[in-house]
């Protein structure tokens, strides 16, 4: 399964924790989105768009998963499948100012 889901995209928990060492806290909701930020007093919160039909926006996870690697202790990190969840990713846009632009 875990094949399927680096082929696909296709998260099916919550946190997911990779072959590279970030543990992934997926972000499905607003309410999430407000975890996210809930959290930013206490330590960095790192939000990764992506989109999981694009070629180039897997393959830039890939290299932000090696480079984070090593520091995933330190901080939050948040994904967003902007595809299945693009009223998230619109209120990301809203809040942050951070459009959709592939890869981000």
């Amino acid at each position: 399964m875990k094949l399927f889901k680096s082929l696909f995209g296709l998260p099916d928990e919550s946190i997911e924790e990779d072959n590279q060492g970030i543990a992934w806290i997926h972000i499905q909701s607003v309410a999430d989105l407000d975890q996210l930020e809930s959290g930013r007093a206490s330590r960095p919160q790192i939000l990764f768009k992506h989109s999981t039909s694009c070629g180039l926006s897997s393959m830039m996870l890939r290299r932000f998963e090696k480079r984070w690697e090593s520091v995933g202790h330190l901080a939050d990190f948040y994904y967003l499948d902007l595809i299945a969840h693009r009223g998230v990713s619109n209120e990301v846009a809203q809040r942050y100012g951070v459009r959709h632009q592939s890869p981000q």
